[in-house]
């Protein structure tokens, strides 16, 4: 009776921290939604993030990263430009493409800028996405006149410049 007593504080302890801790819901960047390859990374994270819950991973967020990568460009590539995107989109004053100028340059360009501070994080590997990625934020980079328009870095993945794409200014990056 004891022994059954014991067992029954146990299993209810163990609910009552089950309740008190649910399992992390790892869900895909809603930045992510600017392009498909995007996409497609963020959920790759997501449920590799899962999958490493399952499973007790010590560390589900390495975990995560390191099987979700595509052999090409890094989820952390993909989180550099797509705020490079958000970044210059913000400053952008058109009102029907917001890739497109004209820009509040000193929102854009001044030294201190969210954009101009995300800037080499995302040219160091750009070239992996520059075909999904430029058209969002060359108008940008050409408005500030100092930062390049392609990227600086030597990482590239062997269909960077064979692929095309074509953006779609129908996406609203901070939405």
């Amino acid at each position: 009776m004891l022994f059954t007593r014991l067992i029954g504080v146990a299993v209810s302890g163990a609910m009552a921290l089950g309740a008190a801790a649910p399992a992390p819901q790892p869900e895909a960047l809603p930045w992510a939604n600017a392009n498909p390859a995007a996409a497609a990374a963020a959920v790759a994270f997501a449920d590799a993030y899962a999958e490493a819950v399952a499973i007790a991973h010590p560390d589900p967020e390495a975990y995560a990263l390191a099987a979700s990568e595509d052999d090409c460009a890094t989820i952390g590539c993909h989180a550099s430009c797509g705020m490079l995107i958000i970044y210059g989109s913000a400053c952008s004053e058109n009102k029907e493409n917001q890739y497109a100028g004209p820009y509040n340059t000193t929102c854009l360009c001044a030294d201190d800028s969210k954009f101009v501070k995300q800037y080499p994080s995302c040219m160091n590997c750009g070239w992996t996405l520059w075909k999904y990625y430029g058209g969002y934020v060359s108008s940008a980079l050409a408005a500030c006149g100092t930062l390049s328009t392609e990227p600086t870095g030597t990482l590239r993945c062997s269909t960077t410049l064979t692929d095309s794409y074509t953006i779609d200014t129908g996406l609203q990056a901070c939405e």
